[in-house]
């Protein structure tokens, strides 16, 4: 079972965007803090940001959260390539993977929001063509 967790506040304003099979979806950088311990038992600590894809109800559930406040996003793990073309009038095509966490649920304060079946079938269509 691919299911990933993570807990963070909300980094980028959320965008909505078509995928070639007429989906609509929104997108948002979440900002996740964590920390380890190195060899030495030195403490760091360091900050990540994912790219979170959200469908349906979720979708519309993002215009109530606060950007400064802690929410967890769970969700599948997806990867795919991305293509950034440069150069002209020769172009170079740099191929890099991209990793993204498609939501089945946010929860904030004790409010919990969930993809509900009808959306699994539209986010089991989620393929964005190659940037």
């Amino acid at each position: 079972m691919n299911t990933v967790s993570l807990t963070g506040v909300i980094a980028s304003t959320p965008t909505t965007a078509t995928a070639g099979n007429d989906l609509t979806y929104t997108s948002f950088r979440l900002r996740v803090h964590a920390a380890y311990l190195g060899d030495r038992d030195d403490a760091y600590t360091y900050v990540d940001e994912h790219t979170i894809i959200c469908v349906g109800q979720l979708t519309d559930m993002l215009r109530i959260l606060p950007r400064d406040e802690e929410i967890n996003v769970g969700g599948e793990l997806r990867t795919r390539i991305h293509v950034y073309r440069v150069g002209e009038p020769i172009n170079i095509n740099l191929a890099y993977p991209f990793s993204e966490v498609v939501a089945d649920s946010i929860t904030w304060r004790d409010l919990t929001f969930k993809r509900t079946a009808g959306e699994d079938t539209l986010i089991a269509l989620y393929r964005p063509e190659r940037q």
